[in-house]
C-alpha cells in the first residue's frame, strides 16, 4: 500500500496521532538493517504527526546474522555473558535440568495446547521455558554453515520484541508525558503495518485516549488478524465479514473510506478483556514499563515466535499482577492480511500456510450480532473472551 500526502483526511490523520502522542511517550518500530520497510513506517508516522524524536526505528535480530547480533545490546549483553556448555546457544533455553535437551516434551506441547471449549479450565504453562519442539531444527551453532529453515524468522522475530522491550525499559528518557501517570507506555509496532479505518474513527481514538487513564490495562494488543479462523490458512485467501471487521481495513490517505467498508455498520470500537483464543498476531502492542519488563523476562531466551508465547504462555502465569486487553476492531493492521488486492512487495508477508487450530467457532457467532447493535465487547453468558488462546504461527518475513 503506497503512503502519500493525506490531503482531505488530514485532521483525521493529525487526531489519531495526537490520541497515540496522548497516550504512548514513546513508540518502537521493529525493523530490520537496510530494510526497505523503514521508508513506509517514516511515511506512516509522518501522516499521523507523530515527531521523530517520538519515534525509533529499532533495528531487531536478523537471522542472516544468527547468533551474532551485536547491534542490539540486550543480545550482545547476553552473549558476553554467556559460559559454559549453553555459551554455543545463549539465545535458546538451556537444557533442562536432568535431561540432554531443551526442547518441549509431548507432556508439555499437550500442556501449552488450548483447552477443548472456551470455559475449560487452562493451567499455567510448564516452567522453566522450553523450546517448542518445532523448532528443533533452528538448534543450530553460529559460523557450523548449516542452513537455517526458513521457520527460525519466528524466534529471530520473538529475539527483536525481546530486544526493543530492553531498549524501552532501560531508556532514562521515556518518561510519561502526563504528569499524572506513574509508569511510562510504549507502543510496539513492526514494520509492514497500516492504520486502518478503526483508528481515524472517533471511538478508536476515545479507546486510544482512554488506555492512558490510572487502571487501564498494562498490556493491549492494538492490531490482531485470523480471529475466528480454524484449520490452515490458504495462501490465498479472502476474508470473511467477521475477519474483515476485527483485522480492520487500511485507511485510504485521501479518504471515501473512513465510514465505508465493513465498519460502516459497527458498533463503537471496545477493549475486549484479556487476549481472545482466536485471535493472532502482535503487529501493534502497547506495553507499560512496568509489564515490559515481565514480558522480557519470558520472551529472552525464545522459546517460541512472540505471537504464541504471548497468547498461550504469558498470559497464563499466575501471580504475574499484568493486566491484559484486546482492541475489538485493530487499529492498525499487517498490509498483507487485510484485503488489499496485491500490497507491494516489501509489505508482502509470508505468514501463510500455518496450521492454526483455533478452536471453535464461537467468535464467529458473537461477531455477527455486530450488524444487528449487540456489539463484541462481551462474550457468551455475559462474559469477556479474555485469557482464550490461539495456537500456531506461519513464517515472519
Amino acid at each position: 500500500m503506497r503512503v502519500a500526502a493525506p490531503h482531505a483526511r488530514a485532521q483525521e490523520w493529525r487526531l489519531a496521532g495526537k490520541a497515540l502522542l496522548g497516550t504512548y511517550d514513546h513508540i518502537y518500530v521493529l525493523t530490520l538493517p537496510d530494510s526497505p520497510r523503514a521508508a513506509h513506517m517514516r511515511a506512516l508516522l509522518r501522516m499521523l504527526a507523530v515527531p521523530p524524536d517520538r519515534y525509533t526505528l529499532f533495528e531487531g535480530a536478523a537471522c542472516q546474522n544468527w547468533g551474532r547480533w551485536d547491534s542490539v545490546p540486550l543480545l550482545k549483553r547476553e552473549r558476553e555473558g554467556a559460559t559454559g556448555g549453553h555459551a554455543g546457544r545463549w539465545w535458546l533455553p538451556p537444557v533442562r535440568r536432568g535431561t540432554s535437551s531443551n526442547l518441549c516434551t509431548l507432556a508439555d506441547e499437550k500442556a501449552l495446547a488450548p483447552p477443548p471449549s472456551l470455559f475449560s479450565r487452562f493451567p499455567p504453562p510448564p516452567r522453566p521455558y522450553c523450546l517448542r519442539a518445532r523448532y528443533a531444527r533452528c538448534i543450530v551453532n553460529p559460523g557450523s554453515g548449516a542452513a537455517l529453515p526458513r521457520m527460525c524468522n519466528e524466534l529471530c522475530y520473538t529475539l527483536s520484541v525481546a530486544g526493543a522491550l530492553d531498549a524501552f525499559v532501560r531508556s532514562p528518557d521515556v518518561r510519561p508525558v502526563d504528569s499524572q501517570r506513574t509508569d511510562a507506555r510504549a507502543l510496539l509496532l513492526e514494520d509492514d503495518i497500516c492504520a486502518t479505518t478503526a483508528l481515524l474513527r472517533h471511538d478508536g481514538r476515545t479507546l486510544v485516549r482512554e488506555l492512558s487513564a490510572a487502571g487501564a490495562p498494562d498490556v493491549v494488543k492494538l492490531g490482531d488478524c485470523y480471529r475466528g479462523v480454524e484449520g490452515i490458512v490458504p495462501k490465498r485467501r479472502t476474508l470473511s465479514a467477521a475477519e474483515q471487521l476485527t483485522t480492520g481495513a487500511c485507511a485510504a490517505p485521501k479518504g471515501g473510506r473512513a465510514a465505508a467498508g465493513p465498519l460502516r455498520n459497527a458498533t463503537r470500537n471496545a477493549l475486549l478483556d484479556g487476549v481472545p483464543r482466536t485471535s493472532y498476531c502482535t503487529h501493534a502492542l502497547g506495553v507499560t514499563r512496568r509489564a515490559a519488563a515481565h514480558l522480557l523476562a519470558q520472551a529472552f531466551p525464545a522459546s517460541d515466535v512472540f505471537d504464541g508465547l504471548l497468547t498461550h504462555q504469558i498470559v497464563r502465569l499466575r501471580g504475574a499482577n499484568v493486566s491484559f486487553a484486546t482492541a475489538n476492531y485493530s487499529l492498525f493492521a499487517q498490509v498483507a492480511k487485510t484485503a488489499e488486492p496485491t500490497p507491494p512487495a516489501a509489505l508482502r508477508s509470508q505468514n501463510h500456510g500455518a496450521a492454526l487450530r483455533l478452536g471453535e467457532g464461537m467468535w464467529l457467532a458473537n461477531v455477527k450480532g455486530v450488524a444487528k447493535g449487540k456489539g463484541v465487547a462481551k462474550g457468551a453468558k455475559g462474559k469477556g473472551l479474555g485469557k482464550g488462546k490461539g495456537l500456531g504461527k506461519a513464517r515472519k518475513p
